[in-house]
């Protein structure tokens, strides 16, 4: 009464390729990916330029006024764009592409210590799913460490 069929990959023809699972595969390993432009919404690390946020008069974290008039300056994150004070980007970060490190937001810096960490995991995820699937690391266009 109240089973349920699970199709697994087994049930499949081995030729029958499953598009979905491989270009799932394909997007998760191909190392060419920079984790960078998924994080934040930095047009930097698509190397192309970002598109700054218009000379705000406040901060867009912390909401304090910022200019020469009230003796706090205007900074623009260099990942994300946004005008932030000097309090909210007190770090540089090296861009991919960038020489020197560039002045970045904590949001941003935040999310970037957080990059390491979430590659690793999609790789895992990758070599797990390639497995399950029987895709090997050739037909994925990927290599695996």
């Amino acid at each position: 009464m109240g089973s349920s069929t699970v199709a697994t990959s087994a049930s499949a023809p081995a030729s029958e390729p499953q598009p979905l699972l491989e270009h799932t595969i394909s997007t998760v390993m191909t190392p060419s990916r920079s984790f960078l432009s998924s994080v934040c919404s930095s047009e930097t690390a698509r190397g192309r330029t970002v598109t700054w946020e218009e000379n705000a008069s406040s901060c867009s974290i912390c909401r304090a006024r910022i200019g020469k008039r009230y003796l706090n300056p205007r900074h623009h994150c260099r990942a994300c764009g946004r005008c932030v004070c000097a309090a909210c980007s007190p770090s540089t970060v090296q861009l991919q592409g960038a020489s020197p490190a560039k002045r970045t937001c904590k949001d941003c810096v935040v999310k970037l210590k957080a990059a390491p960490g979430v590659t690793i995991r999609l790789e895992d995820s990758g070599r797990r799913l390639r497995s399950l699937s029987g895709t090997s690391a050739a037909s994925t266009g990927s290599s695996s460490p």
